[in-house]
């Protein structure tokens, strides 16, 4: 039994012991999570355009993480249209900044390193770096949309 096991099978049972049921669908929520970002790679390496896939895969992690954890409520419902909103927003901001400070791609000391390798991978290290960054934004913007919008439920209540 390796170690990464022991160490899943300890987590289950805190989850279980702490939060019940509640904590077995958090962990379900971080696998389904997990396979969205898998299958995204995936159609990424068959030639999908990778803001597009991210653009969706985002949306799908924040509807998961939004309805699964805290269910079916007016604030969860709230806070997906706000975070829906949000990330639809970046889009352009992300694409244009990294595009117009060239933060994308390798720094010169990496290459130095890798110039055995052949970096004409066939995608857009632009693509990558806005991808990437809409990834990175999800949970901050969910944490912050269901954050306010609860508060606001709890306000109106």
């Amino acid at each position: 039994m390796s170690v990464n096991l022991v160490l899943f099978i300890i987590l289950v049972g805190l989850l279980w012991y702490f939060q019940n049921r509640k904590g077995l669908i958090t962990l379900v929520t971080l696998g389904v999570n997990l396979a969205l970002l898998f299958f995204m790679l995936v159609f990424i390496n068959l030639g999908f355009s990778p803001i597009l896939l991210t653009y969706v895969v985002a949306l799908l992690i924040s509807a998961n993480n939004l309805f699964n954890i805290n269910s079916i409520t007016l604030a969860s419902k709230t806070a997906f249209i706000s975070s829906s909103l949000v990330i639809t927003l970046m889009l352009y901001p992300i694409y244009y900044i990294i595009s117009i400070s060239h933060s994308q791609g390798l720094p010169m000391e990496g290459l130095m390193e890798m110039d055995i390798y052949s970096l004409k991978i066939g995608l857009s290290f632009t693509e990558l770096s806005a991808s990437v960054l809409l990834i990175v934004m999800i949970g901050a913007v969910n944490d912050m949309t269901i954050s306010i919008t609860a508060a606001m439920v709890e306000i109106k209540t």
